[in-house]
């Protein structure tokens, strides 16, 4: 099989023109300088720049991969502090490629959070060709986890938590991203965290737009197959869609399309149609998660809360990363007392079974006995009573951690058709019940006993009084 042809790549050295080979960055074959593909497995070939120093200061060592606009991603070394670094390496390109690059790593470079990829700098080589200096991540994107299916409950929230603080960062310093997606969220290890989130690739960010959000009416909108937009359309929002003024509640709604995918492995909308696609978003009501996987367990107020996030109007979703990161972390809240809830009820029926084990040798040997007298019975009982009494306390402290069920969020789970109530700031019915449980504290001796006990005692002073009197 002969690779497609393609410009031969020159690099200059000593004055001389040399032809510099390409390697594949998924088998790491080295390629003819000639190669656009790998005749292996066909993926893109890439000019070898390893072991070269770009602007004088970072000496690649290896290619990781490549993106989008045909960009490439090295490992390097920053010479001045030894520091390891990720390279992106953008290709000559047109005058508003430059410009969107440039605007993307002006955003990148004033962003600071831990869950936000650092951008240590960018420029451009003396041969035409941008660079991006990237904090170096171990892991993967979080799309490679998707192709196994969906994600667990909980593992698919503390992600969402993860992507909203980035999000709560970015807004507030006055960008919004407009591509958020499983390609741009990369999984890596923190510390004992295993699964710790950073937001990438901010290419198509910009400032928020001063504009209104409501410069648009979602049910009057047509959308042509000429109409351009900026963003992946599964996951874009729909006044994205149509080039309506965009704020932090576009992020928002790609928010909820990749909670929906991480929870079932499927998207609300799906179409290979583009303009069908658009349409149902502008048009139709998204899946239920129960509908786009019968088999998961899903509460009523997750339900809620992602149809919330994928409202078709900005004003009846969540109005910031905020909002919505407290109603993901009600929703974590209950299902750990709720776990804790199923500890304890587990825990419940293993000391009945002991109680039960500790009760019946006794009761065997007073029967061995013969008859029971009234003092072996009055022990057998009251050491019933002891175990009801324990049995008894052990239940009170199960039931005091049961929570009640989940408030559910105000926001239907698909809009209606027509004019929509301004919601500037959607709340809640009432908080997301809270976990903490309420403790009861042990009785000590059981009512029974202490009657027991406390009639013994009249006894004996009556006793005493009548020796006394006689």
């Amino acid at each position: 099989m002969t690779a497609p042809l393609a410009q031969p790549a020159h690099s200059r050295s000593a004055g001389a023109l040399r032809l510099v080979n390409r390697i594949c960055p998924i088998c790491g074959s080295t390629l003819d300088a000639i190669a656009t593909v790998c005749p292996m497995d066909g993926a893109r070939a890439v000019v070898d720049r390893s072991g070269t120093v770009l602007a004088g200061r970072f000496l690649l060592d290896r290619l990781i991969g490549t993106g989008g606009m045909d960009s490439s991603v090295w490992e390097a070394r920053q010479l001045s502090v030894e520091r390891r670094v990720a390279i992106k390496i953008l290709p000559q390109v047109d005058p508003e490629s430059i410009r969107r690059f440039a605007r993307g790593a002006h955003v990148a470079s004033n962003l600071n959070h831990p869950n936000v990829n650092t951008v240590h700098d960018y420029g451009e080589t003396d041969d035409g060709h941008l660079y991006l200096v990237l904090e170096h991540l171990v892991g993967a994107m979080l799309t490679r986890f998707l192709r196994r299916g969906p994600l667990p409950l909980e593992r698919s929230l503390k992600l969402t938590l993860q992507l909203l603080k980035a999000l709560d960062h970015v807004h507030g310093c006055g960008f919004v991203h407009r591509d958020v997606k499983p390609d741009n969220l990369f999984i890596t290890k923190v510390n004992d965290d295993a699964f710790f989130l950073k937001l990438v690739d901010f290419g198509i960010a910009r400032h928020i737009d001063s504009g209104s959000p409501n410069d648009y009416d979602p049910f009057k909108v047509k959308v042509t197959q000429q109409h351009q937009i900026c963003g992946t359309p599964e996951y874009m929002a729909p006044e994205q869609i149509i080039g309506g003024a965009l704020d932090a509640r576009a992020d928002l709604y790609s928010v909820g399309v990749t909670l929906f995918r991480c929870l079932t492995g499927q998207l609300p909308f799906e179409d290979e149609n583009r303009y069908d696609l658009y349409q149902a978003k502008l048009q139709e009501a998204p899946k239920r998660l129960k509908d786009a996987l019968p088999s998961g367990e899903f509460p009523d107020a997750l339900e809620q809360v992602v149809a919330m996030a994928l409202s078709r109007t900005p004003e009846r979703r969540f109005q910031t990363a905020q909002q919505m990161a407290y109603a993901i972390e009600r929703l974590l809240e209950t299902i750990a007392a709720n776990q804790l809830h199923q500890r304890s009820l587990l825990n419940l029926g293993q000391a009945t079974d002991q109680q039960i084990d500790v009760i019946a040798p006794q009761s065997t040997l007073v029967q061995r006995s013969g008859a029971p007298t009234d003092d072996a019975q009055s022990n057998l009982n009251t050491e019933e009573s002891v175990a009801l009494s324990a049995t008894e306390t052990i239940v009170g402290s199960a039931e005091a951690v049961i929570v009640p069920p989940a408030a559910r969020v105000v926001a239907p789970a698909a809009d209606a058709a027509g004019p929509l109530p301004a919601e500037p700031e959607p709340t809640m019915a009432a908080p997301l019940a809270s976990a903490a449980p309420t403790t009861t504290q042990p009785t000590g001796v059981s009512t029974p006993v202490f009657l027991v006990t406390l009639v013994a005692f009249a006894a004996m002073l009556l006793l005493w009084l009548l020796d006394v009197g006689s």
